[in-house]
């Protein structure tokens, strides 16, 4: 089983939690409470290029 991890961001239409692994993006979900313990909480942004930028515009991520 891969590692899960998750970071909150900032997107179009509100705070999102972004669940990833090394594999790509996992789940996307409101940050409307904690996030999942089974994910470990990380401070950094997922390395997916374009994907801060695709939520932040409203736009479609077509990476991993």
């Amino acid at each position: 089983m891969d590692q899960i991890f998750v970071t909150q961001s900032d997107a179009f239409w509100g705070p999102v939690y972004v669940y990833w692994t090394a594999n790509g993006v996992r789940e996307l979900t409101w940050a409307d409470g904690k996030p999942s313990p089974e994910a470990e909480e990380r401070r950094d942004f997922p390395p997916f290029p374009g994907l801060k930028e695709a939520l932040l515009n409203g736009e479609s991520f077509l990476g991993p």
